[in-house]
């Protein structure tokens, strides 16, 4: 006999259901101000609602936007300078690790 054949060839630790337990829909605002949502991915649409610096929301990432699951609304990226907004809860806890970021903001 040789080698061994594994069993789990069709494994994908991201598939759909799996996605949450590895917070990769876990989105922490990492700038220091509030961050606005915006009822479609445009700037001039903003709504009353934010989002406060070290809040975490649940979203999924489609371009330079995040879209909220809760209330379906938008929220940008980055800010006007190009700096994240959001730091997915994977990467602060992979950060952290390696000695990158200590603090959230």
């Amino acid at each position: 006999m040789v080698g061994r054949r594994s069993v789990s060839l069709n494994y994908n630790p991201l598939c759909d259901n799996a996605v949450d337990s590895y917070g990769l829909e876990s989105w922490i605002n990492s700038s220091r101000d509030r961050v606005a949502f915006c009822l479609t991915t445009s700037l001039t649409d903003k709504t009353t609602q934010s989002v406060a610096p070290g809040q975490t929301i649940k979203g999924t990432k489609g371009g330079d936007w995040l879209q909220d699951h809760e209330t379906g609304y938008y929220l940008p990226f980055n800010d006007e300078q190009g700096s994240r907004n959001f730091k997915n809860e994977r990467l602060l806890l992979m950060e952290r690790a390696t000695g990158g970021t200590q603090d959230l903001v």
